[in-house]
């Protein structure tokens, strides 16, 4: 193929989540992803993994969790990727999908998992040695819980399951930890906390389609909504 043939570059937006599981697990990932995909232009943020890359924007200035990880995505989608690829664990990447989706944008997203769970339906690679390449990945359409404020306003999205509760798991240097959940919605803060005992008083009941489902429990700590 004579040079003025040759097939563009992929611009590739590449967001790693330094807090989430193991720092060394994230190395491992960038280096293998660049040699798997040679053919891609990929770029990152400073502090968010773009620091590894030949490409790399100025990281966000001082802020909340949330709010710098705004910052790095608005920064990320400037330049209109091809594709946006999230190391991380489920957390991480359900929050970038959130962000694109809460504006519209359509972006292919994968998932290479580097957290906690890593359970996917994004996150959808934990190996390193088994990234597929640029011309075997198939984009895919998912479903999502949505969920939102008494007065319909949009709180999250949740592509495996939606935990309702007043903590959040995550993990915090390389260690499975559990954040404040409140903390985390109203002010993007990871905040540490102990597991409180129950989310419900007493009167509390479950419904579905209108019907009351029996339970049992004497205190609940979570209410969990699948996908599945």
């Amino acid at each position: 193929m004579s040079e003025n043939m040759q097939m563009p570059l992929k611009k590739v937006a590449v967001i790693a989540n330094s807090s989430a599981g193991k720092q060394t697990a994230q190395v491992k990932i960038l280096t293998a992803l660049q040699k798997k995909w040679p053919q891609a232009a990929l770029y990152g943020v400073a502090g968010y993994g773009g620091e590894l890359l030949g490409d790399t924007l100025p990281g966000p200035a001082e802020g909340a969790y949330l709010e710098k990880f705004s910052r790095v995505m608005e920064a990320l989608l400037e330049r209109s990727p091809d594709i946006l690829v999230t190391i991380g664990g489920d957390g991480t990447a359900a929050y970038a999908a959130d962000w694109l989706l809460r504006r519209n944008l359509s972006v292919p997203m994968f998932g290479l998992g580097a957290g906690t769970a890593n359970v996917g339906p994004i996150v959808t690679e934990r190996d390193p040695e088994n990234i597929p390449s640029l011309e075997e990945l198939v984009p895919e359409q998912m479903g999502a819980v949505e969920a939102m404020t008494p007065e319909g306003d949009h709180i999250a999205f949740g592509f495996n399951d939606l935990v309702l509760g007043n903590t959040l798991l995550g993990s915090e240097n390389g260690q499975m930890v559990t954040f404040e959940a409140y903390a985390m919605a109203a002010h993007g803060e990871r905040r540490v906390c102990k597991c409180l005992p129950s989310i419900a008083g007493p009167d509390f009941t479950a419904e579905k389609n209108g019907k009351v489902l029996p339970t049992v429990l004497p205190n609940v700590g979570q209410l969990v909504a699948s996908t599945v």
